[in-house]
């Protein structure tokens, strides 16, 4: 069994990601779809483009505004993630 140790931040900025990616686990299009009217979202979290002024980069990290929250994008071995991370979210921090 492989056991990782991830600092509390690193966490969150995962789990964010992770859920701002879908509009809701298991949810699909034929699923939205599916809905009344006034129970289907606005748009959906993979309709959103970011503003591309508002897209701040940092190697192959990235992070922009959406709808009030940070989305954070970092990759790369622990160390370059942990320094994407800290660059990039240095003023919330």
């Amino acid at each position: 069994m492989l056991r990782l140790r991830v600092p509390a931040p690193l966490l969150a900025a995962v789990v964010i990601c992770s859920a701002v990616g879908s509009a809701r686990a298991g949810e699909t299009a034929s699923h939205v779809a599916s809905l009344p009217a006034e129970r289907r979202p606005l748009a959906t979290a993979a309709d959103f483009r970011p503003d591309a002024a508002s897209v701040v980069r940092h190697g192959p990290a990235y992070r922009y505004p959406q709808a009030g929250w940070i989305v954070l994008h970092i990759e790369g071995a622990p160390y370059e993630r942990g320094f994407q991370h800290g660059t990039l979210l240095a003023a919330e921090i």
